[in-house]
């Protein structure tokens, strides 16, 4: 009697502590959404920090001997075809009737009864069965929808995003141009997470320039700087006022043509 008495109270806890933090989570998602809510780039990233920690703890439940190991594997199926899935079609919406939505829901389905039979020792495990379910199961799909934009006009993803994970692996296991193009389109991704990096990042910019694969970044320094050398050799040589050469018969250069100034003014 004692016992379940305990497990009672204990039970009860852990529903409450779930409850609590999934609605702080809902919180603090919500507080960003609208801080970033026209950054669907940004959402997107740390949507996929979420799906990375989820998964983290799923691998950690088996690791600990909470669940079976095929129920982890179906696990991160479902995290893959499903989650990332989402992820990378995000932000574009989709009907209740359509097969995405019908995918998504039978996905969450067939994983909650996983873990549902998957738990060794269901009876001592039961807080955090319900933590999982809520949590990591139903409550990714609703920080998603919380993140689909509001204007109908940025629920929109690209054609060629829009497309089923398994039809994409598919294209890239059978279609060579399409492995080319997916090669092309992941080399300019790391192109401009590089270029963006080394315009705040000495170590990025000294990365970007020694990568056989990444052009040299000119930064934004570099014009002015290059402009103030040529001013400063031909200022030696002064400019008549209203010609477009020295008296060395060297050209002016064509960032200082269109001024009508005399560098004897300035030396």
């Amino acid at each position: 009697m004692a016992y379940h008495y305990v497990l009672t109270w204990s039970l009860l806890a852990s529903v409450i502590a779930t409850i609590v933090a999934f609605g702080l989570i809902v919180f603090l998602w919500g507080a960003f959404l609208d801080k970033h809510e026209h950054d669907p780039g940004r959402i997107r990233a740390v949507m996929f920090i979420m799906l990375f920690a989820v998964t983290s703890t799923e691998i950690g439940l088996v690791l600990f001997g909470v669940v079976g190991i095929k129920t982890t594997l179906l696990a991160m199926f479902v995290n893959l075809w499903g989650g990332l899935d989402a992820l990378l079609r995000f932000p574009a919406a989709h009907d209740l009737e359509s097969w995405f939505s019908a995918k998504q829901f039978c996905l969450l389905l067939v994983k909650t009864i996983c873990y549902a039979f998957g738990f060794i020792g269901f009876r001592q495990h039961i807080g955090k069965f319900i933590a999982l379910i809520l949590l990591n199961v139903w409550g990714l799909p609703v920080l998603y929808l919380m993140a689909l934009p509001l204007d109908p006009c940025e629920q929109v993803a690209e054609e060629e995003y829009d497309v089923d994970l398994a039809v994409r692996v598919w294209q890239l296991a059978v279609c060579s141009k399409e492995r080319r193009r997916s090669l092309d389109t992941c080399r300019c991704w790391v192109n401009r997470k590089l270029v963006a990096a080394s315009e705040h990042s000495p170590l990025a910019r000294m990365v970007s320039s020694i990568s056989p694969f990444v052009p040299p970044v000119r930064t934004i320094e570099e014009p002015s700087t290059r402009k103030a050398e040529v001013f400063e050799a031909y200022r030696l040589k002064p400019f008549r006022r209203g010609c477009s050469t020295c008296r060395g018969c060297r050209p002016m250069p064509s960032f200082m043509a269109h001024k009508n100034v005399s560098y004897e003014d300035v030396s």
